[in-house]
């Protein structure tokens, strides 16, 4: 049967195993955080950019149709 001192050191163990465990997660965890929050910023940074190229991609969608098909006017300016 071990001693009062050896159950002891093993409980003292534990108990340090486990505050170092829970710290060593807390540091990951904000590491993790901090990475992801700049992730954000740099993908958000993209976002207007990306909106603008949209806009011009529709904007030459709808410019196609006339292109193929010009709008001829008669003198008083009504569609022929």
């Amino acid at each position: 049967m071990p001693s009062k001192d050896a159950l002891q050191r093993l409980i003292d163990g534990l108990q340090t195993l486990i505050r170092e465990h829970l710290a060593l997660a807390r540091a990951e965890l904000k590491d993790d955080a901090r990475t992801m929050g700049r992730d954000l910023l740099v993908g958000a940074a993209g976002v207007p950019a990306l909106a603008a190229g949209y806009l011009l991609l529709m904007m030459a969608i709808g410019y196609l149709p006339s292109r193929s098909r010009p709008l001829r006017l008669t003198c008083d300016g009504r569609p022929r």
